[in-house]
C-alpha cells in the first residue's frame, strides 16, 4: 500500500511525518498514485459489480443446496481465482 508509518497516539510523530511529505513532492505524488490505484481497483463500478454478483451467486447456490463457487476480486487485468465452499477432496 501507500502511506507512511508514524508512532500511534503521537501528535509529534504525525507532525514530523506530514512535514516530511510536504518537503518531498515526488514521494507525495507516488503515494497519491498508489492510493488512487488501490481505491479504483477496490471500489470502481466493475469491481463492486463483480463482488456483488459473486455474493448473489453464492447465496443462490446455497439456497439450491450446492456449494458456492465464486470468483475472488482481482485488480483490473489480473486473473481472478475461483473459490469453492465445497470440501476439498485432497
Amino acid at each position: 500500500g501507500g502511506g507512511i508509518l508514524v508512532r500511534a497516539h503521537s501528535a509529534d510523530a504525525l507532525a514530523r511525518g506530514i512535514s516530511e511529505l510536504l518537503a518531498q513532492p515526488a514521494a507525495r505524488a507516488e503515494l497519491g498514485a498508489q492510493g488512487r490505484k488501490g481505491v479504483v481497483a477496490a471500489y470502481s463500478w466493475p469491481s463492486v459489480a463483480r463482488r456483488t454478483a459473486d455474493v448473489y451467486a453464492e447465496i443462490s447456490a446455497e439456497r439450491r443446496g450446492r456449494p458456492a463457487r465464486t470468483t475472488t476480486s482481482a485488480p483490473p487485468g489480473q486473473p481472478r481465482a475461483i473459490a469453492s465452499s465445497a470440501p476439498s477432496s485432497h
